[in-house]
């Protein structure tokens, strides 16, 4: 396959998968990296607030087990906030009681100053 033929092809951050653009087919840029199609080239760092039966739930995308349960979804958000602050910031998505996605908001990371002073 020709080096022009993959210049069409990026990275779609928001699925964080390889893909070929042009023609859709992404074992094509995969393959040309040396990677196998579907790998996960870059993850944004995020956490869900999902229902968890009377409670709700911190999870990070993909995860077996959640991160927390709190009983209320403040308790959770804030949680959320807390973990994603401490892990270099990221992006917190928070869902209603049915599951469907209510609000997302980008959490900054933390004022962890390296090297630490003195």
């Amino acid at each position: 396959m020709p080096l022009e033929r993959l210049a069409v092809a990026q990275v779609n951050p928001v699925a964080g998968r390889c893909l070929d653009f042009f023609r859709f087919r992404p074992y094509l840029l995969c393959a040309a990296l040396g990677l196998q199609a579907g790998t996960t080239l870059m993850s944004r760092n995020e956490r869900h607030v999902v229902p968890h039966g009377d409670d709700w739930a911190v999870k990070a995308p993909n995860a077996d087990r959640v991160s927390a349960i709190l009983p209320t979804q403040q308790d959770a958000i804030d949680r959320a906030r807390n973990i994603l602050r401490n892990d270099g910031g990221g992006e917190l998505v928070i869902h209603r009681p049915d599951g469907s996605i209510r609000d997302s908001d980008t959490v900054p990371p933390g004022n962890d100053p390296f090297p630490p002073p003195g």
